[in-house]
């Protein structure tokens, strides 16, 4: 199977994550506004106040002021996430073939950079999103068609246990399993997933289980077995 991609910088798309963001604040016990800092958390808090058409508006306006400012900077910045991708997409394909012993459901991926420290994902369109400003772009990469491919083929079928999960037992188990993307991937990567930190116990009971393994079926069925452990 031959996969694609392709990387945009898209305006709407990002002042659409800063829009998201200031709405649901937060995610697996993680606060978006702790990734900011400065002119950004100062930008994002004043967001967050307004009501839901004007932090549409404001979150556009500065997202434009933005990218004029720092045009230079981001068209470097694209061209080498872009190189990246060109560079390792079709290993990571591979990777996440073997690894779950299913082709990739999605054939083509379009990844929007966003000036937003916040990745959102839509499967259903092949759509992801990579901060402009982080180094692991194929990392990233994998950790959201990982994701995906969990809902699949796991998630969505009828004989498997992993349907019968409560959404917040499912997220839990979805976002620890991430595990697998580890050390012995680089040079592919630049560092491991390091996952939530409210899943970090939860992830070194995995990630022992994967170390003595390597079969992501076993994985699921061992982090089934041990989930109750981790969520009471």
């Amino acid at each position: 199977m031959k996969y694609t991609f392709k990387i945009s910088f898209d305006i709407e798309k990002d002042a659409r994550n800063w829009y998201d963001a200031s709405r649901t604040l937060v995610f697996q016990g993680h606060c978006w506004r702790d990734n900011l800092s400065g002119g950004f958390r100062d930008e994002f808090d004043k967001i967050c106040k307004l009501n839901s058409d004007e932090a549409k508006v404001e979150a556009g306006k500065f997202v434009k002021k933005l990218r004029a400012e720092k045009s230079s900077e981001y068209r470097s910045l694209e061209a080498w996430i872009k190189n990246d991708f060109d560079e390792k997409f079709d290993d990571a394909c591979k990777w996440l073939e073997k690894n779950t012993g299913h082709k990739l459901f999605c054939e083509n991926y379009t990844v929007y950079l966003t000036t937003f420290p916040r990745a959102d994902e839509f499967p259903e369109t092949g759509e992801l999103f990579h901060c402009i400003y982080w180094i692991n772009p194929i990392e990233n990469f994998l950790h959201e068609v990982l994701h995906w491919q969990f809902q699949r083929y796991w998630r969505a079928d009828v004989k498997s246990p992993v349907l019968q999960l409560p959404n917040d037992e499912w997220e839990i188990l979805k976002e620890s399993l991430t595990v697998v993307i580890d050390d012995e991937l680089k040079p592919l990567i630049r560092y491991a997933d390091k996952g939530y930190p409210a899943h970090q116990d939860f992830r070194k009971t995995l990630y022992k289980h994967w170390r003595e393994h390597h079969n992501f079926d076993k994985l699921i069925e061992f982090g089934l077995e041990k989930l109750p452990e981790f969520t009471k």
